[in-house]
């Protein structure tokens, strides 16, 4: 039989509703690092307005969106592992030589996507991670969850060892500073160590002085801003991975697996469930989250305690308020309400991958300086507005793109470099 992609009677509705619900979410974030010097995540405060809209801003879309859309995501790309490679198997076909053709697609859509256009890219870790949770893709749903917690846990041991680290290089830029203080002569080790401790800082502590450097670079060239990511890129796409973003995602994804096989992103589960399931999650979730606000902000949100305890809480309680969204959108579906919503939601779930790229060329071109140059303009608040905007200009379009065309454009260019062969585009409305 000759390998082609899933057709759209074979979608599951729930999922692509969920996913489309997932990719407007994960804007309301990103836009802050498109848009404001990246410190603006760990440290607040320091840039994008942290009073009166910019503030209530911040805390809303800290509570309900950081680290709560993202797990949805990566949740859906291991329930996609599954449906893929099941689909492909009842067909008799070499499920491994396709998946992984597709996987290395993703990779050079990821390292393109990262090194042309934005540091943000997810496309590269997801595919390092696929490569790993395909071997699980038949495990049961007990295995998939007690493994994927476990890499979950072992990124929050990261997330603390990272943390640790960091406050030994203060710490030892510290020392130097007091020998300094006390006419002592350094030695090479104390020159490496400050020289080190130095590049850490200007991203994870910086001055005025380097935060101005920053918003100039994203307000020049191309070229500047390439030089400026080319550096983090190199130290996320290797060391990141390896001890962070391999667990974490991977964890997200073998649960999305054990999701998709106990018929919860299916819609398959009861209303009661759903309900419970929310109810619980939302509470335990979003309390656990608001401790680590308040922890924060009485540590001034400085980046090594928020690196080693005060972040810990939004990753554990964000992975927790993501299931209560779920469950939510579950409900939604299974009763068949806000239907014109929904079948807008699914759209842009089965155009996820044009979107999210859609949603870089767009924001990188009003924020970058080879654009509109708008870096750093707008506090949080404002920048609402944008997404809003986006919103509703991919509600609009998704639709009306899939009413003429099978996939997104780059769906249909994955899916063609997946199966080897040009795929049908266009919907044959004769």
């Amino acid at each position: 039989m000759e390998p082609k992609p899933v057709e759209a009677a074979a979608r599951i509705d729930s999922i692509d509703v969920l996913r489309g619900f997932a990719l407007l979410g994960i804007l309301v974030i990103n836009i802050y690092t498109f848009a404001l010097p990246h410190v603006a995540i760990k440290n607040p405060p320091l840039v994008g307005g942290f009073t009166g809209l910019d503030f209530a801003t911040w805390l809303v879309s800290h509570m309900i969106f950081y680290h709560k859309f993202m797990p949805i995501f990566s949740m859906l790309f291991g329930a996609g592992v599954v449906l893929l490679t099941s689909r492909l198997e009842e067909k008799g076909l070499e499920v491994r030589r396709i998946y992984y053709r597709r996987i290395f697609w993703l990779v050079i859509f990821g390292l393109l996507h990262s090194h042309l256009l934005w540091v943000g890219d997810i496309l590269y870790p997801y595919a390092i991670c696929g490569v790993i949770v395909y071997l699980f893709r038949k495990a049961t749903v007990r295995r998939l969850i007690i493994v994927g917690v476990i890499g979950i846990c072992v990124s929050v041991g990261s997330n603390h060892m990272l943390g640790q680290l960091f406050n030994y290089m203060r710490s030892g830029a510290e020392r130097v500073e007091i020998k300094l203080a006390e006419g002592k002569d350094l030695d090479k080790d104390d020159e490496r160590f400050v020289e080190s401790w130095e590049g850490m800082r200007k991203n994870l502590m910086p001055t005025p002085e380097d935060i101005e450097s920053v918003i100039e670079t994203y307000r020049g060239g191309y070229i500047g801003i390439i030089k400026d990511r080319t550096p983090q890129l190199i130290m996320v796409q290797t060391v990141g991975v390896i001890f962070l973003l391999i667990w974490r995602l991977g964890g997200f994804m073998l649960i999305g697996m054990a999701l998709l096989k106990s018929g919860i992103l299916s819609a398959a589960r009861s209303m009661r469930f759903y309900a419970w399931m929310a109810l619980i999650c939302y509470g335990v979730g979003l309390t656990v989250v608001g401790i680590g606000v308040a922890k924060n902000a009485g540590h001034g949100f400085d980046v090594i305690y928020v690196y080693k305890y005060g972040g810990q809480y939004n990753i554990i309680g964000g992975t927790i308020v993501a299931l209560a969204h779920i469950s939510v959108i579950m409900m939604i579906c299974k009763a068949g309400v806000l239907s014109r919503l929904t079948s807008r939601l699914a759209a842009i779930g089965r155009m996820a991958f044009s979107n999210y790229i859609s949603h870089t060329v767009i924001c990188s071109t009003i924020f970058y300086g080879y654009g509109f140059g708008l870096f750093n303009k707008f506090g949080r608040f404002q920048l609402m507005g944008f997404v809003l905007a986006i919103w509703i200009v991919q509600i609009v379009v998704s639709p009306l793109w899939l009413e003429r065309f099978r996939f997104g454009p780059l769906e249909w260019l994955w899916r063609s470099l997946t199966y080897g062969k040009r795929q049908p585009f266009r919907i044959n409305t004769s």
